[in-house]
């Protein structure tokens, strides 16, 4: 008999492209399987039903206070959760893991398993106005994750926070590194001939280091005019947006090609020579493997997830958090060491293929639930 496995994610698109694979990999193992989601459009819920996945949209604004709309979501969730009686449910970013646990509170049968896919910019504020925020939301993970069977983190250093906050202290913790990335799907790449560019894929949020990049290619194209830089992704309308006049008047002054929402980022990881994330915080940043996987040398950030993408001088570089000098220190070396950028593209593809290949992690995953259950 098929166990009833409940997916519990923020946007559509993220069960899609960042669970796709594992989806596939339950229900070979026996699971049945439901998402739930929301802001799905008829594309994405045939995407998730062709998975063989069933498919339930429960709006819910994962970057904002809403307090009518986060309720009016915690008893729809209730509600699913009685209705569907889920023998596992596997949730991921911080609301649905924090109002899942809570349902779960007095549930004896679920095998409730959160995924730590990154603290985010709460957990990591020190901005005074929005600390009563950050403890609300430590204090909410205490109750919420008790009946946790496992927490299931992306990298060391989140666990470690975790622990000093005493959150669940008592229930076992796992690392899987990241979602997995599907090596197929973002098979190496060529080099086109074309101008060198960097490209930086992210929602427009400050926490992703998308000031710095601009600031640095302001630097950068005052010493080189044939040196591109690439923005990708959605906008924000969240307390730690980018400010879109900043993003229209870099594009105004050719600063920077701003491509907006790609469902489909290889055309623009194949027009890239090095992928830059100046992120502040990450679980394990989707966005760089695939770019890896395509083989892509990297420059990221000394910070937890970003820094286990990167051993530095093979792949890429790591530089310091909201520091916009060693950024242009490293993107210059680039566009003065171009023979070095295949090579250490080459690098990333081997590292991804050892390490975070969607295979290896799903197989992780699957091991771990035959341990839980």
């Amino acid at each position: 008999m098929k166990k009833n496995f409940l997916l519990i994610g923020g946007k559509s698109w993220s069960i899609i492209n960042f669970r796709g694979s594992l989806i596939k990999e339950l229900i070979k193992s026996g699971y049945d399987v439901t998402a739930v989601a929301s802001n799905a459009n008829d594309e994405d819920i045939k995407k998730i039903k062709d998975l063989g996945a069933n498919y339930i949209n429960l709006d819910l604004d994962t970057n904002l206070v809403n307090i009518y709309s986060d309720i009016k979501y915690f008893f729809n969730l209730i509600k699913i959760i009685r209705e569907l009686k889920p023998k596992i449910i596997l949730s991921y970013t911080m609301k649905p893991i924090v109002y899942t646990g809570l349902a779960l509170l007095f549930s004896k049968r679920t095998v409730y398993m959160p995924l730590i896919t990154g603290l985010g910019n709460i957990f990591n504020t020190k901005n005074f106005f929005r600390l009563p925020l950050k403890y609300i939301l430590i204090f909410l993970c205490k109750i919420s994750l008790k009946k946790a069977r496992v927490i299931i983190f992306q990298n060391k250093d989140n666990l470690e926070s975790f622990k000093n906050l005493r959150i669940a202290h008592s229930v076992e913790y796992q690392i899987i590194e990241g979602s997995g990335v599907d090596i197929d799907y973002f098979e190496k790449a060529d080099f086109r001939e074309k101008n060198f560019s960097f490209l930086l894929i992210s929602r427009l949020i400050l926490d992703k280091g998308v000031i710095e990049y601009i600031e640095a290619a302001k630097k950068i194209k005052a010493q080189f005019s044939n040196v591109e830089f690439l923005l990708a992704g959605s906008e924000d309308h969240s307390n730690n947006s980018v400010d879109l006049n900043y993003i229209q008047k870099s594009c105004d002054q050719k600063i920077i090609k701003y491509l907006g929402f790609l469902r489909d980022v290889r055309p623009i990881i194949r027009d890239s020579h090095v992928y830059v994330l100046p992120s502040y915080h990450e679980g394990m940043p989707r966005s760089i493997l695939e770019a890896m996987s395509m083989g892509r040398p990297i420059i990221t950030t000394l910070v937890p997830g970003c820094k286990e993408t990167v051993i530095n001088n093979i792949n890429g570089f790591l530089v310091p958090k909201a520091n916009v000098d060693a950024l242009v220190e490293k993107m210059v070396w680039f566009i003065n060491n171009k023979k070095y950028v295949e090579k250490m593209g080459n690098e990333s593809r081997n590292l991804v293929e050892q390490k975070f290949s969607n295979k290896i992690i799903n197989l992780n995953f699957i091991k771990l639930l035959k341990k839980s259950v």
